[in-house]
């Protein structure tokens, strides 16, 4: 014999009592938050101490430049010119003899010139890379490329 099964029912929540619910607790919490109102008088600072004037130089920054003057692509660090096929032989001196000194060179900074082309300045960030300077900032002379 077989026996009818009964049908399942589905189940119905009532939510017609939930957006009273809900704008009763915000109406709760807009009434219970106290909001605070306090104005600072003077505001301190934290003080700084052992900073010398640099100039505009950090220590662990090289600022290299990169120019043309008279149809020669030259480059300049630390007063130091030569021409842009000798730019290896200086960034390798002046960071070895900064390194030797014990500052440790992190950053450089390429101020390039409008008249260079670009594969001058990979030539020197070639050299950089060489030397595990990595974080290199290319600025244009009309702001940062």
């Amino acid at each position: 014999m077989k026996m009818q099964r009964k049908k399942e029912r589905s189940i119905k929540i009532n939510t017609t009592a939930l957006p009273d619910i809900i704008f009763m607790l915000l109406f709760f919490f807009m009434v219970t938050t106290v909001m605070q109102t306090k104005t600072i008088s003077e505001l301190s600072l934290p003080q700084a101490y052992g900073i010398t004037q640099q100039g505009d130089s950090n220590p662990d920054e090289l600022n290299i430049y990169i120019y043309t003057s008279d149809g020669a692509q030259l480059i300049t660090i630390n007063d130091q010119k030569k021409s842009i096929e000798q730019s290896n032989l200086l960034i390798t001196g002046i960071v070895n003899q900064l390194r030797n000194k014990g500052m440790h060179i992190q950053k450089a900074n390429l101020f390039i010139d409008s008249g260079i082309v670009m594969s001058s300045v990979n030539q020197v960030k070639e050299t950089l890379q060489e030397l595990d300077i990595y974080k290199v900032k290319l600025i244009h002379e009309y702001g940062i490329m």
